[in-house]
């Protein structure tokens, strides 16, 4: 386990849940939310997961034979389970309500990583106009196009034309490149989905993880440099948010360059011998996805709560916030517990039985 990467994937989550928190308390019970808290800076946890993501996938590869198959599989058996279950939970609520307009072409394409299309989509407000039933699924939709995109960058590396090269990884860059051109020329409503600058962040991640771990250049691997990038890439959070809100095409170089920054210090301080011991952060870190995926659904019913009492003052609308806070880690904590890492400890299991793919033996060339 990279123990600051645990850390910070805790941080991450916490900055969605708290992002949220500040839009639903800004837009349900705006005469107690002081405006000094009207900032989307939460948001960028988003970008931290995806340069995480980026890192891990190339980090966890490195030097290990990986069927393309094995590493989908893997990563299905991670993301699939406990997003599948919330999705169909709603879709049977929403299926209840109204059994006549229940969309089942919107429930599959939730279930499959795909973008929602309906209609004439020209103009649509991204990423609400395109959101799965379960809405933070829209950051899943991301996920999985990078993990098809790096599974067929595994394809390449066990070709026998690229076996013993170190550009492998280039593929990944180059099909990104190739899908954002081909969804500039088709002008199709699905791969404009992915024609979204926040796919580089997955490319930053992998950069990270790509600086050779005997390479010993002073001026990236002193513990003074780790840290003036972690703490930069704190201020570009803010400034970024300050200087560029809510446009779209800005988004990599407002939040994606500063969570590549702390993505890069974090992980050369641990090489180091500096790591956060915090229990609670770890655990939290562990359980990153569950509260990412369940905070939604929780904050939903403490909505529902606060439009029947609304707080009359902002001391007890943050003491309910926070509690909710509080209420949706116990809730991760729990999920992760009791479903979350059984169901993956068992699909591993399955996965196990089949035959071997050589997951273990090393690469040439990596």
């Amino acid at each position: 386990m990279i123990v600051n990467i645990q850390v910070l994937r805790a941080v991450a989550a916490l900055m969605v849940v708290c992002d949220h928190i500040l839009f639903d308390w800004h837009h349900s019970h705006g005469n107690t939310f002081p405006h000094w808290f009207n900032t989307t800076v939460g948001s960028a946890g988003v970008d931290l997961f995806f340069v995480i993501s980026g890192f891990i996938m190339f980090e966890t590869t490195r030097g290990r034979d990986t069927s393309p198959v094995s590493f989908l599989a893997k990563r299905l058996i991670r993301i699939a389970p406990l997003y599948w279950l919330l999705v169909i939970a709603l879709a049977a609520k929403s299926y209840e309500h109204n059994p006549s307009h229940f969309d089942w072409e919107w429930l599959v394409q939730s279930l499959l990583f795909l973008p929602h299309v309906e209609g004439d989509m020209a103009g649509a407000r991204f990423p609400s106009a395109y959101f799965p039933i379960l809405f933070v699924g829209w950051t899943l939709i991301f996920e999985m196009f990078f993990y098809a995109i790096f599974a067929l960058a595994l394809v390449f590396r066990g070709s026998r034309y690229w076996r013993g090269s170190r550009y492998w990884p280039l593929v990944v860059p180059a099909f990104f490149l190739v899908m954002m051109s081909l969804a500039d020329w088709t002008h199709s409503q699905y791969l404009g989905y992915y024609d979204h600058p926040i796919i580089f962040e997955f490319l930053f991640g992998m950069a990270i993880a790509a600086i050779p771990p005997k390479f010993r250049w002073w001026p990236l691997e002193s513990v003074g440099v780790a840290i003036f990038m972690v703490a930069g890439g704190i201020v570009g959070l803010i400034l970024g948010d300050l200087a560029f809100g809510e446009i779209r095409s800005a988004r990599v170089f407002m939040y994606g360059i500063p969570a590549a920054a702390i993505v890069y210090g974090a992980t050369r301080l641990e090489r180091s011998g500096y790591v956060v011991r915090g229990p609670l952060l770890l655990s939290i870190g562990a359980a990153s996805y569950s509260l990412y995926l369940i905070h939604p659904i929780f904050l939903s019913k403490v909505e529902r709560l606060l439009d029947i009492f609304p707080p009359p003052d902002f001391l007890l609308a943050f003491a309910v916030y926070l509690c909710a806070v509080i209420g949706a880690v116990v809730l991760a904590l729990l999920s992760y517990a009791f479903f979350e890492r059984p169901t993956q400890h068992f699909l591993k299991r399955v996965l196990s039985a089949w035959p071997a793919d050589g997951a273990t033996k090393p690469a040439r060339g990596s």
